[in-house]
Order: C-alpha cells, then structure tokens, then sequence
C-alpha cells in the first residue's frame, strides 16, 4: 500500500496552496478515504463531488443568504413599460415565501462552484408560482415576468473555504492520531471514522457539528513500517505567542455580540473553539490555529467593517505574517 503519510503531507501542502483548486484536491482525498477504509469519509468526499441530492442532508455551511432580482413589465393602456434586473421587494409575501427566497441549501458540485466563482455570482430561477406571488404585491400594474435568486461571489468563496477548514482539521488531526499499531480492517475503519466524527462531524439536518478533541487514538493504516508523520513546514508556537493569541481571543469574544449574528456568529465561535481547543495542547498545530485566524480577520473586514478595534486588526495580522 502506498504510504499514507506521504499523501498525507500532500494534501496539506495542497490544500494550503491557494494556486491548487479544490475540485483537484478531492480527487485525491477520495482516493485516501478508500485506502483508509472511511465509509464516512468515502460518503462525504462523494456528496462534495457530485453534488447533493434534493433530499439530502445538508451541512450548515452550504445553507446560504440570496437576493431576488427580476425583470418587470407594466401593463398599461397604449404602452408597456420593462425594468431589468430589479432587485425585488419581497417583504410583503408569506413567511414561508420569504424564507425560501432568502435562504438556500447549495446542492452543486465543488467543481460547479468554482466555475460559479469564475463568472461571477450564482443564479437560481424562481419558480413560476412564487413569481405569481411576488406580483400579487405590486401596486401600479406591475408584475414579475422573471425572477431569480443571486447568491454573491464571496458566499460561493466562503463555502469552498469552510470546506478547506474542515478537511484540513482531519487531516492534521489524522497526522497526530497515527501510530505504530497494526490494526484489522474493521478496527481500522472504526478509528478512522470516529476521528473523521470527531474533526469534519456528522451531517445532521442542516448542520455539521464540529469538535476538535483531545483524542489520542493511535492507529496504523496497514502500512509495514513506522506510520509516524514529521509535521513539515510548521514551527512551535512561543509561549509569548500563546499568550498574544489567548488574550486577543478573550478580547474578540468580548465583542463579538456587537457586531455579528446568524451564520456570521456561528463560523466566529466555530473557529475560536478550534484555537482554544489547539493553545490547551501542549504543541498547538500552528497551521490549525492560523487557519481559524485567517477565516476570523476576514470575517471581521467583511461583516464588521471598521466597527472592530484597529489594535485587533493589528494584533491578527501580526500574527498571520
């Protein structure tokens, strides 16, 4: 079997890449989820790849805020009058319309969401029927001829990067898990699987509950020799660099209900749990950390603007280089 920690070391070198595009580094996590024996992982890796079904399940990062935008005619004695590519008003529709038109569970491939990006933001055709609905609110004898949901570019951005995190968590969670003991196949996939539950989490309804633990499981993935992974291109924190990031957690959590909410909160409280999780071991995974850091300092430019302490600002990029 081809030594798995070599292509271990791969996908974290790719995956950190931001020239490698993420449709190609899947390719090669499917190819390890089989030679780990993950029917967990395998299951993931498929849905990325191929996309979700309608009834499906799907995880909270592909749960995503839409616009309505639509071309409208008026119909008027002797004349018709168009707008195009309106954003619409849809205060007035029913709840239940609302919600839908707001939010959607995004069942494209990674590969359709890269091309997405390339061209700019996602369309979703409306359904005739809610159209019919969005119309009955107009005043004026205006009514919606076509209608669609955009979802924007730096959405699109933010699901491909929420799934780099996740897989980057397991990999280098996988990187410290293994060990020198030979397993059976069925032990092997046991392991493995727990510790894929343990860092990308199960999908369960809309949400994927991420944990990373403390576990020291230990376990070989069938190769003869020595399974133990060199972590490359890292360096151990100092102790005055935990104690910066520690306090400039402390300072982020303090202000964190004044300038974010909804999906927004979630992925902040999401990666400060990761930071915390990582300064309480006695080697933090700098990579790990940092990654969270990244995903928090853009959070913080997009959602809160200027609103954030420009010593906090400072601070974080300090420590990204």
């Amino acid at each position: 079997m081809e030594n798995i920690t070599d292509m271990l070391d791969q996908l974290v070198t790719d995956i950190t890449n931001p020239e490698r595009s993420l449709s190609d580094i899947f390719l090669k996590v499917k190819v390890l989820a089989f030679k780990l024996s993950s029917q967990e992982l395998k299951q993931w890796v498929e849905k990325e790849v191929n996309g979700y079904d309608s009834d499906d399940e799907y995880p909270k990062y592909r749960n995503l805020p839409t616009a309505v935008y639509g071309n409208l005619i008026q119909d008027l004695p002797g004349r018709t009058i168009y707008k195009r590519n309106e954003k619409l008003v849809i205060d007035y529709v029913s709840q239940e319309t609302y919600e839908n038109l707001t939010r959607l569970n995004l069942r494209s491939s990674i590969s359709e969401i890269e091309e997405f990006i390339k061209s700019g933001n996602a369309h979703v055709s409306v359904p005739h029927y809610i159209q019919a609905e969005i119309s009955k609110t107009f005043s004026n004898y205006w009514h919606v001829e076509s209608a669609w949901r955009v979802i924007s570019a730096s959405n699109l951005v933010g699901v491909l990067n929420s799934i780099k995190s996740r897989l980057l968590d397991f990999i280098m969670e996988l990187n410290q898990a293994l060990g020198t003991r030979n397993l059976s196949l069925s032990d092997r996939q046991r392991e493995v699987n727990e510790l894929f539950r343990n860092t990308i989490g199960n999908i369960r309804a809309t949400t994927i509950n991420l944990n990373i633990g403390n576990n020291n499981n230990n376990l070989n993935t069938g190769d003869s020799q020595n399974s133990t992974i060199i972590q490359k291109n890292t360096q151990n924190y100092t102790s005055n660099e935990i104690e910066k990031i520690k306090e400039l957690v402390v300072a982020i959590k303090t202000d964190i209900d004044k300038h974010f909410d909804g999906d927004y909160k979630d992925v902040m409280e999401t990666e400060i749990r990761k930071i915390e999780s990582q300064i309480e071991k006695p080697t933090p995974i700098k990579l790990i950390v940092n990654s969270a850091l990244q995903v928090m300092y853009e959070l913080m430019i997009e959602a809160a603007g200027s609103a954030y302490s420009p010593i906090i600002l400072d601070q974080l990029r300090n420590l990204l280089g």
